[in-house]
């Protein structure tokens, strides 16, 4: 049996988040939009899917169906609704206990863990899991984003 999610062991400082984001990323993230900025100013193309029904599904079926626990290992950085009230911030789990935090979510907070908008960062492997509240949902592999730009500096250049 898995063990229970205890909340001040997992929760982090949003400038302990925003710090280790700046650093690894090289922009400020504290929110969806400043991913989606960040996405246009890159001029990234992003494959984004539908997530069909999300509202009527347990919290567990969509993360099973975004596939973000099967991606994803090591360390994770996870920012759902719960983490701009007053008393938390980010959480910081290992991998293997992203499914116990969804599944626990509601219990713990009385809030759904896809309520709205939902960042799983993972710093080791330079991605970002996204859930938007519209029920669209993509995992960013930063480093062919922040490719992207290169890429394009590299054709204006030749």
């Amino acid at each position: 049996m898995a063990e229970m999610i205890v909340v001040p062991n997992i929760l982090i400082t949003w400038k302990e988040f925003e710090q280790k984001f700046q650093e690894n990323f090289g922009f400020h993230c504290a929110e969806m939009k400043d991913i989606e900025i960040y996405i246009e100013k890159m001029k990234a193309e992003v494959e984004f899917h539908q997530l069909v029904g999300w509202e009527s599904m347990e919290d567990t079926e969509i993360l099973d169906e975004c596939g973000f626990a099967d991606k994803s290992s090591g360390e994770l950085y996870v920012i759902t609704e719960i983490s701009y009230e007053e008393e938390c911030g980010p959480f910081k789990i290992e991998s293997q206990n992203l499914k116990d935090l969804v599944a626990e979510h509601l219990d713990l907070f009385g809030e759904c863990f896809f309520n709205i908008d939902v960042l799983i960062v993972s710093f080791s492997k330079k991605e970002i899991s996204i859930f938007h509240h519209e029920g669209v949902y993509a995992t960013l592999n930063m480093l062919e984003i922040q490719g992207t730009k290169k890429l394009n500096k590299d054709r204006k250049s030749s």
